[in-house]
């Protein structure tokens, strides 16, 4: 797969990621033995101008150790690449295996989703034609506000309206049918190539005459049919507008019905508002002009023996003033 520059110059990246087992790596050996000996036999090598054959070939007898400890490290690092490249393809496989499971679950996920979104739709769609068809059936069962409906057309009427119509066309199928029948006739009516004779003004006027005659039935049947389908038409125009008249009569006397009504409960209103404002002037006044009260304190009956000594005061005081004023 690609990497990104970021992904490259990682630290991960660059030490290799990381294992649960030791990564194989290549030791190189600083210190051999026989170094100075070595060191020694090169000096040699050079002060004696020694050709450079002699030198590669103690090189490889010096590094034969070097060249098999490197065949070992490279046998061992490709036993670990082979190794590695196992486990990595067991891993993609099991990899694949998961992502496939997976995508066999969301596609069976999404199927589900789908047939459970559909059910409930249909469910949906079933509950409102059902409710649908209960109330229309209530809205029937209800009666018609302001009145019954206006009576259609009966079927005798719609039978004899449908009788008129294919006597109409029945009449001009005839119409029709004869005139093909007159213009086949004319075509094979044969032509004369002699010179003309005074018996052809006559056939020409007699078959002029014969056109006349069949051009003035035709323009009869065709008015015929005309008057017959604008009375058609008036009649139709008069039992709509009639239908219309009764029903604007109809719901007008409903509407003086409201009105009235209205009225009325206006009345009645104002009849209770005005009770009611009486009433209150009334307590009003009743309250203005009622005697002082006695604190809290309810009078008692006085007994008769007090009784007759305050009639007694109230006369002998009556008698006294009258004294003092003659």
């Amino acid at each position: 797969f690609p990497l990104s520059k970021s992904m490259s110059a990682s630290r991960l990246f660059q030490s290799g990621g990381q294992h649960s087992e030791p990564i194989v790596r290549r030791q190189s050996c600083e210190a051999l033995p026989g170094k100075e000996d070595r060191m020694y036999e090169l000096h040699r090598m050079l002060v004696e101008k020694k050709p450079f054959d002699d030198h590669l070939r103690m090189a490889r007898s010096l590094t034969d150790d070097l060249r098999r400890r490197d065949v070992a490290f490279g046998r061992a690092h490709t036993e670990s690449l082979k190794d590695l490249q196992g486990r990595m393809e067991e891993q993609l496989k099991d990899r694949q295996d998961e992502w496939r499971q997976g995508l066999v679950q969301s596609r069976q996920r999404a199927d589900d989703g789908v047939a459970s979104i559909m059910a409930d739709l249909q469910q949906r769609q079933q509950d409102y034609q059902e409710w649908r068809a209960e109330m229309e059936a209530r809205v029937k069962s209800i009666p018609a506000l302001g009145g019954e409906p206006p009576v259609g057309e009966s079927a005798e009427r719609a039978a004899k309206r449908r009788q008129n119509l294919d006597a109409v066309k029945d009449c001009t199928r005839g119409y029709f049918q004869d005139r093909r029948a007159m213009q086949q006739r004319l075509a094979e009516r044969p032509m004369s190539m002699s010179m003309r004779t005074p018996g052809d003004d006559r056939r020409a006027s007699d078959a002029e005459a014969r056109a006349t005659a069949g051009l003035a039935q035709i323009s009869k049947v065709h008015r015929e049919y005309e008057s017959h389908v604008q009375a058609l038409y008036d009649r139709h125009h008069e039992r709509v507008f009639a239908e219309r008249k009764k029903r604007e009569e109809d719901f007008q006397a409903h509407l003086d019905y409201n009105l009235a009504a209205r009225d009325l409960a206006a009345a009645r209103q104002a009849a209770t508002q005005d009770k009611i404002k009486a009433e209150m002037a009334a307590r009003e006044e009743r309250l203005k002009s009622r005697t002082k009260t006695f604190a809290g304190y309810s009078p008692k009956a006085k007994s008769d023996r007090r009784l007759r000594e305050e009639a007694a005061l109230a006369h002998h005081a009556f008698g006294a003033s009258r004294t003092a004023f003659a």
